[in-house]
């Protein structure tokens, strides 16, 4: 019994002289782990932590119906994966008491020969629910000390804080997603808005051409829908904008003129879909209309150290005097431009963060010109909502797709004749190809 009693007095001690050190050591090694929440790996990267540092027999992490991760004495039939054995830790689960017996019988694991014989089991909350549970086991038959369950339970205290903020993350991301998600649909029905108006003007004086540009936009419309997750390369964006300005070009003619210059390596940098359109909109839309001979529009893009940056530029009026003096020339700009970019300043800054996103500018030529700043590379955050968005980015290369059932092959329709726009190249693009 004075043996007994010895060995509880010594674990005590080891236990208090360790504890503060012990807890900001496993919360530092553990919170990256949990901030992603509670799962196999998760668990199993803080439960061997908690095991190296505290100097139990052994040390598990269950969620509400399985083991996630088990380190020490015990892990052969305790397995991970496995439906929870033990009472105790139902009945911890059950009613969220932090619990502590010694005595294979109040353990209660159903595996003859299990070597565990005193125990803690704490709960592990994530607000109002009980999310699992942390368990320390010994193999000598001595009752954990007071000193120890407290330990215990304020871990299990740190530990579910971290699971709370976990589900905090989580509940942002999803919000976020689906913000951004109403967000780009807004856009969609201002864009088809202002095309079906182009369209509708050839109605009553070109009908064959009026029929021509129906089937050119639903095409157009049609590959809208396809990109309207995830993010796409800036020259696929690009190429959406050049079939957009194929509509502009029949309804202004002579008086819209288009002038490009790209870096090559830009055109791989990822953004939303319909980020650049509504921007080349305003331009045209406040460039050509304000002016009575032809109107040009600048399209760019190229690499600023770490982010690329795409830019329109129109010759039209620019912002006017109060605009200047409220500050709307500064990054996020938006007034007089509709809702169009507002949204897309909301995206750019929910995906990417709020060094990015749109900087409206009066050049000291005139007119008014629209940056827009991307990270070259995607951040990890962007990563895992093109992951969630496109689930299809996540599959390791060379896996197949799913062969689809074959039909007949229908000959395709014969695609109408569309003028494209003026292109004029500029002259750092000029200047470029001579050298």
């Amino acid at each position: 019994m004075g043996e007994g009693r010895c060995c509880e007095r010594t674990r005590a001690a080891t236990i208090v002289n360790i504890g503060a050190e012990a807890v900001f050591t496993i919360v530092n090694l553990t919170l990256p782990h949990l901030r992603e929440g509670l799962d196999f790996d998760s668990a199993a990267a803080a439960c061997r932590a908690i095991y190296e540092v505290v100097g139990v027999s052994a040390v598990a992490i269950s969620d509400h119906d399985k083991i996630l991760a088990f380190a020490g004495a015990g892990a052969d039939h305790h397995e991970v994966g496995r439906q929870v054995l033990t009472d105790l830790t139902i009945e911890t689960l059950s009613t969220g008491n932090v619990r502590a017996v010694h005595g294979a019988g109040q353990i209660g694991c159903p595996v003859d020969g299990c070597p565990l014989r005193a125990a803690i089991v704490a709960p592990l909350r994530a607000h109002t629910h009980i999310a699992g549970c942390l368990k320390f086991y010994n193999t000598d038959d001595v009752p954990f000390s007071q000193q120890e369950i407290e330990f215990a339970d304020g871990l299990a205290r740190m530990l579910s804080i971290e699971l709370e903020l976990a589900e905090i993350d989580i509940q942002k991301k999803l919000a976020t997603q689906a913000e951004l998600q109403a967000l780009q649909a807004q856009i969609s029905p201002h864009f088809l808005f202002n095309t079906l108006n182009t369209i509708a003007s050839y109605c009553r004086r070109d009908g064959v051409h009026a029929e021509e540009l129906l089937v050119e936009f639903a095409e157009l419309f049609r590959r809208n829908l396809k990109r309207h997750r995830g993010l796409v390369s800036l020259k696929e964006e690009l190429d959406f904008v050049d079939s957009y300005l194929r509509f502009e070009q029949h309804r202004f003619g002579d008086r819209l003129r288009i002038e490009r210059d790209h870096e090559r390596v830009a055109l791989t940098a990822r953004v939303p879909p319909l980020v650049l359109q509504p921007i080349v909109e305003n331009a045209v839309t406040h460039g050509v209309t304000s002016r009575v001979g032809p109107s040009t529009v600048l399209i760019q893009s190229y690499v600023d150290g770490n982010d690329v940056v795409l830019a329109v530029q129109d010759d039209g009026p620019g912002l006017n005097a109060s605009a200047r003096a409220s500050g709307r020339e500064k990054r996020g700009g938006q007034s007089g431009h509709g809702i169009g970019m507002q949204n897309v300043q909301r995206r750019l800054q929910g995906l990417f963060g709020p060094e990015y996103g749109l900087t409206v500018k009066t050049p000291p030529e005139g007119g008014t010109r629209v940056e827009i700043r991307v990270p070259r590379r995607m951040p990890m955050s962007a990563m895992r909502e093109e992951t969630a968005a496109n689930p299809a980015a996540a599959k390791p290369d060379g896996a197949k797709p799913r062969a689809a059932a074959t039909r007949p092959a229908k000959p395709a329709p014969p695609r109408p004749r569309v003028a494209k726009p003026t292109i004029v190249k500029s002259a750092r693009s000029r200047a470029r190809k001579s050298g």
